[in-house]
């Protein structure tokens, strides 16, 4: 694991990821924008497209659970907004 993320924050973001999974254990562009809507995380389609592309590791279109635990691995502004406030 990496040590930029505590143990807790994994658990919490897997919780989270499950809730908007829809049981192919990715998340779909739909799954995830669901998921950015509810956190009030509004973007262009440019710019939502891109946030997949540069995060989707096996190239499918869709984010595996290592691809969206990078995400708060290399966007430190998210995860400090968001597994703080996901589960406050």
């Amino acid at each position: 694991m990496d040590k930029k993320l505590k143990e807790e924050d994994v658990i919490n973001l897997k919780t989270l990821f499950d809730m908007f999974d829809n049981g192919s254990q990715t998340l779909t562009p739909s799954d995830l924008k669901d998921m950015l809507a509810e956190f009030d995380y509004y973007c262009n389609k440019h710019t939502f497209y891109q946030m997949i592309s540069n995060f989707d590791g096996t190239e499918s279109g869709s984010l595996t659970f290592d691809d969206f635990i990078n995400i708060f691995k290399k966007e430190p502004e998210m995860r400090t907004r968001s597994v703080k406030e996901i589960f406050r």
